[in-house]
């Protein structure tokens, strides 16, 4: 996929400098506003349901009304910290490892999970797409995280994180949570190379399930337009604190 991005690239990277032109709170806002935004698509895509009085429960500490309710909230809880994890990790540069999955999913489950690993070639939850053999899934899994170790420059960041998020669906090392970590993979990418989450809305999920069904073509296609999504978000919030010529020389 040889596209051009130097026009997204350069309305990202203006959005960007403006965000950090913005007052701290404004800042802090939208920091809180965007982890409920992320926390929400993407456990709705995991076919879980949930609001924003969920959320604004889960994040408070508040405790389940029931057992159900309880397993939701936690379930947020854990989300979050996985994300937290994710994005300090890729902020410091940290490389992805085995070990480093197998932490995040470990806290997406609040803990360590018996019989993590996929062993069989059964369904993979509700994303029902082909997956590789059980017995390929440890040199597979290598393989990618061996070309994600900072040695494809060839491809643009976002081309180098789809191809990262199809080739985890398709691995699915793990027998629960396996489409989350596969665009935590590829949020991983984006993150450590300067850009925003890549964040796939709720009402796309078919869209995303479909994609995931045929080619890397249609997955890119999802991909881009959430990152389009993302530049337009922060355009709307931040372009008023974008620094004019004028505005910088009387600064300088």
């Amino acid at each position: 996929m040889q596209l051009s991005y130097i026009e997204f690239d350069d309305r990202l990277d203006a959005i960007l400098t403006a965000e950090q032109n913005a007052p701290q709170r404004v800042r802090n806002d939208f920091s809180r506003r965007f982890m409920l935004g992320w926390l929400y698509h993407e456990l709705s895509l995991e076919g879980v349901i949930l609001d924003e009085h969920d959320l604004s429960r889960a994040l408070s500490g508040r405790e389940g009304r029931d057992y159900c309710d309880g397993v939701l909230l936690d379930t947020i809880r854990y989300t979050r910290m996985a994300f937290q994890r994710l994005r300090n990790a890729a902020v410091r540069r940290e490389r992805l490892t085995k070990g480093l999955l197998d932490e995040l999913h470990a806290m997406l489950h609040g803990g360590p999970v018996k019989d993590a690993h996929r062993t069989d070639s059964g369904a993979t939850e509700q994303y029902k797409h082909d997956v590789i053999a059980p017995e390929r899934i440890e040199e597979e899994l290598q393989s990618l995280l061996f070309d994600l170790d900072g040695r494809d420059w060839i491809h643009h960041p976002i081309e180098r994180a789809v191809r990262a998020h199809y080739r985890m669906t398709r691995i699915w090392p793990y027998n629960q949570r396996g489409g989350m970590l596969a665009r935590m993979v590829q949020h991983h990418v984006l993150l450590s190379n300067g850009y925003p989450p890549a964040l796939i809305h709720a009402c796309d999920r078919q869209k995303y399930y479909h994609a995931l069904h045929y080619d890397i073509r249609r997955l890119h296609s999802v991909v881009v337009g959430a990152m389009r999504g993302q530049v337009e978000l922060r355009e709307r919030i931040f372009a008023r604190y974008r620094q004019t010529g004028r505005q910088m020389a009387v600064g300088a």
